[in-house]
């Protein structure tokens, strides 16, 4: 028998980068390798960032081409779809143009609820809540439109019964100005409002904050109150005696409060871009599709035939290969970190 060749391994961590060791782990349906601290915070449960494959990487193959990708582009385009908008839609189109399975299933699911706003409104909440703030708006042309939203709110319940046990306030990095305190109070008034839960109280509460992987996470349990216990009819006691009970939820005020003092603290790391203005979708829908196909390995004669041909046809501009201002725009925005590729990286 022939000797058989070692496989190639992989040069980089999907997570932060650094050399990575021969250990696999499965994210959306990608079997991606980690450095050994990345692998040590998957295996203690510590939240962790799986980035886009670079040209660094090994090209991952497109079964099912860029079909979505391009879809979802025109789609964008002839909407004139607001940032927010545009970039963890098209992150999306890249996933499902690998077909992965878990992605490819959110999608059918949310395609039948179509016509019923209640269960549309549940299932893009817990669409929201498992891939970080990352919202349903509409399925438009079989396109699943998602929305970042910069604050979310969402209330925790106990594993075995349905008594909730905390409220998370989820503020993601965006673009400034940040959520205002009154925003995230009235946020918060809603998600509780909607569960069914009292929270008017001013005295006591349970609160803790941690900033990890970008965001910030306030996390907000009932306190305990004591009270003068009553005397049951029947029942002879010496003393009247105290108890113990759990009080609402606090007050919305409170929480804007905390979440202002928080916002200050936290202000330069959670502000992705402080005094540019936001980009016009048809010159970054382009950018973000660019960058995308470059990172799969697509040259760039190539990606400006297929931007031609499935993007921008029919909207009057044209990418040559070289020298026009149009092409040299397309690549100046393609290289923006905080405008294209950090933010698909994070959607992803």
């Amino acid at each position: 028998m022939g000797s058989l060749a070692k496989p190639r391994q992989p040069k980089y961590c999907a997570s932060c980068g650094a050399v990575a060791t021969g250990t696999r782990f499965d994210i959306l349906g990608d079997q991606v390798p980690l450095c050994a601290e990345c692998t040590t915070k998957v295996r203690m449960g510590v939240e962790w960032s799986y980035y886009l494959p670079t040209r660094k990487d090994v090209p991952l193959p497109l079964p099912g081409g860029f079909r979505e990708l391009f879809t979802a582009a025109r789609v964008l385009l002839e909407e004139n779809a607001p940032e927010n908008q545009i970039i963890p839609t098209l992150a999306l189109a890249n996933h499902l143009c690998h077909g992965v399975p878990r992605l490819v299933t959110e999608k059918e699911q949310l395609e039948l609820l179509q016509g019923d706003e209640q269960a549309w409104t549940e299932g893009a909440n817990r669409f929201a809540r498992r891939f970080g703030g990352l919202r349903p708006v509409r399925i438009a042309n079989g396109i699943l439109i998602l929305e970042r939203q910069p604050v979310l709110v969402t209330v925790g319940y106990a594993r075995t019964h349905k008594t909730s046990v905390d409220v998370v306030v989820t503020v993601y990095p965006h673009r400034a100005p940040l959520a205002a305190p009154a925003e995230v109070a009235m946020l918060y008034d809603k998600a509780l409002s909607d569960a069914g839960l009292a929270h008017e109280e001013r005295r006591t509460a349970h609160l803790s904050f941690a900033f990890y992987n970008s965001r910030l996470e306030i996390t907000v349990r009932p306190g305990t109150v004591i009270k003068r216990a009553t005397i049951t009819e029947g029942v002879t006691v010496s003393k009247p005696g105290w108890r113990s009970d759990e009080a609402p939820f606090p007050h919305p005020h409170l929480m804007g409060e905390l979440y202002g003092t928080l916002r200050k603290e936290f202000a330069r790391e959670l502000a992705t871009r402080i005094r540019s203005r936001p980009p016009k979708s048809k010159h970054l829908v382009p950018a973000c599709v660019a960058y995308l196909m470059e990172c799969h390995g697509e040259r760039r004669k190539g990606i400006h035939k297929l931007l031609n041909d499935h993007v921008v046809c029919g909207t009057g501009t044209e990418f040559k290969n070289a020298g026009l201002s149009e092409t040299v725009q397309l690549w100046r925005n393609a290289r923006k970190n905080s405008v294209v590729c950090d933010p698909l990286m994070d959607a992803a």
